[in-house]
């Protein structure tokens, strides 16, 4: 059973969901991206700092509303199985109870021409 008591501890539970190690074992089937100079998890997910801010994407963050955490982050998303569609590219906003229930929406999807420079760990 899990018990979230902090934004810390909610953060790290959704990052859980986009580790680079641990990633492919949730449905989410993405990565979190970051700037380039603050990436723990580089060389996956790095985003060069200056395109970082030019398009608006967001650094995780975690704020307490009631019984659930609101996480803002940004994600790259693997393509789809069907070769249908490519990566993208998106800020989310993730909503996790206090006791580990989770739901998440895409926010606003973003164009990036660089999107295949981005490492992932499965390619």
């Amino acid at each position: 059973k899990v018990l979230i008591e902090n934004s810390e501890q909610a953060l790290n539970f959704v990052r859980l969901f986009t580790d680079p190690e641990l990633h492919v074992f949730f449905d989410l089937f993405g990565i979190e991206v970051f700037k380039a100079s603050k990436n723990p998890f580089d060389p996956f997910g790095s985003i060069p700092d200056r395109d970082f801010e030019e398009l608006g994407l967001l650094e995780a963050k975690a704020n307490k509303q009631d019984n659930q955490f609101i996480i803002q982050r940004s994600i790259l998303f693997y393509p789809d199985s069907e070769g249908l569609y490519g990566r993208k590219l998106a800020i989310v906003k993730e909503y996790v109870g206090t006791d580990g229930s989770y739901l998440f929406e895409i926010v606003k999807e973003i164009y990036y021409s660089k999107i295949n420079y981005i490492r992932m760990p499965v390619e």
